[in-house]
């Protein structure tokens, strides 16, 4: 690893990220069943016997009967003695199919198959793939992809072998991985904060100046349209004061209603993005289907918090009797706007 206070690249991240996140098998097996396939019989049989075909010759063997049960016996003492040095408190899942098999309770064939899939859970053997750590930060599979192609790719559209995330993303990264992973995110949220310290030449945002037409949306809070879209926001939005950015999530179901808000504030509807965000919830990571818009625009975020919207959200203040009425009101009438 490079030294860090430095040097620190978008590369030199990601990999980084992805090494932490290896650690937490468990969760990502939670996330991501379909990794758990990805450990073979190869893989077992190199942590096995230090040789790639022993799994399959020993099926070879067991069905043509020219294997005892001694010599297998055998084996599985090197390999329950193995297990339990790697594993440590996790192995016990991994005990519970030795015996199973040993009982005769299943063949073989389903031995291996579930001890394979049980290695992969609790092991942290398989790397972290960059599809995985796209839908972790981004819930988008081809995001670290296109990151990868614009810093090593000279014919990419936006070729930058310098390129660094903004802080923006940064702290949406953070975000993300603290809601699955919860405190067990500090290490990946170290790393972030440490690219952002070295990095010290990074952008608040990837553009640096607002895209949407209509930047005074919330100057004066007057008619009726405006008193229902900050309650709106106030609801269902939220800003990163320092960097200027105002955003809404919300389920792939009330996407028409982000649609309305997108037109209100003269933003391109073609930016509304799908994604999937993972929530941990009583112990149980689900995946949920959203759209998301989010742009960055001093002059409405400034205006938002005029008229106290972050006391609003964190305090969970009252809103005004004035705001209130006229909300009452505007939800009645908001399939008309």
């Amino acid at each position: 690893m490079k030294n860090l206070q430095s040097e620190y690249s978008t590369i030199d991240l990601i990999d980084d990220l992805k090494r932490e996140l290896q650690i937490y098998s468990e969760i990502l097996a939670e996330v991501f069943p379909k990794r758990l396939k990805e450990y073979s019989d190869r893989n077992l049989s190199l942590f096995w016997k230090g040789n790639y075909h022993f799994v399959q010759n020993t099926k070879k063997k067991i069905k043509f009967s020219s294997l005892s049960m001694d010599e297998l016996f055998d084996d599985l003492k090197i390999l329950k003695s193995k297990l339990i040095s790697f594993l440590g408190q996790k192995v016990e899942s991994c005990l519970k199919l030795l015996i199973e098999f040993e009982n005769k309770n299943m063949t073989f064939l389903q031995f291996i198959n579930q001890l394979e899939i049980e290695i992969a859970k609790y092991s942290g053997l398989l790397d972290v793939i960059d599809i995985e750590l796209s839908l972790l930060l981004r819930g988008n599979k081809d995001f670290i992809k296109n990151i990868r192609a614009r810093i090593s790719q000279k014919r990419h559209p936006d070729y930058n072998p310098k390129y660094k995330f903004s802080r923006e993303l940064i702290f949406e990264f953070i975000d993300s991985l603290s809601d699955i992973l919860g405190v067990k995110a500090l290490k990946c949220v170290n790393r972030l904060k440490l690219y952002m310290s070295v990095n010290k030449d990074i952008k608040d945002y990837s553009k640096q100046q607002y895209t949407i037409t209509n930047p005074i949306m919330f100057r004066e809070i007057k008619d009726p349209e405006q008193f229902y879209w900050f309650g709106f926001l106030c609801a269902d939005g939220w800003i990163y004061g320092k960097i200027y950015k105002l955003g809404i999530e919300l389920s792939v179901r009330d996407k028409n209603h982000l649609l309305k808000f997108a037109k209100i504030v003269g933003y391109d509807k073609a930016r509304i993005q799908e994604r999937i965000r993972y929530h941990s919830y009583k112990g149980v990571i689900k995946a949920y289907k959203m759209v998301i818009l989010e742009f960055c625009c001093r002059p409405i975020v400034d205006d938002l918090k005029k008229h106290e919207f972050l006391k609003f959200k964190k305090n969970r203040v009252k809103i005004p009797e004035s705001v209130r009425s006229v909300l009452i009101k505007s939800k009645e009438d908001a399939k008309e706007l």
